[in-house]
């Protein structure tokens, strides 16, 4: 079991296809790559306002891309 702080409310996870990595967002939680090994963060996708949250995220059949949405925007990354 892993345990992985964040600094808002986690509400969407997703895992990239061979689990090497999640993909964690939510509430005043910025949408961020974490290595599932050692919870180290890789990268952070996008920056949010503290009454921002993101809505969706999902990591592409092949793991090359994720997608992130929040209020009227979605963006591939």
């Amino acid at each position: 079991v892993r345990t992985f702080q964040t600094s808002g409310v986690p509400t969407s996870v997703a895992f990239n296809p061979d689990g090497t990595n999640v993909l964690i967002g939510g509430f005043n939680c910025s949408p961020h790559v974490r290595a599932t090994a050692d919870g180290m963060i890789i990268r952070t996708l996008d920056e949010l306002s503290e009454s921002d949250w993101s809505r969706s995220i999902a990591f592409s059949a092949d793991g090359a891309y994720a997608l992130t949405t929040k209020k009227d925007t979605a963006k591939l990354w």
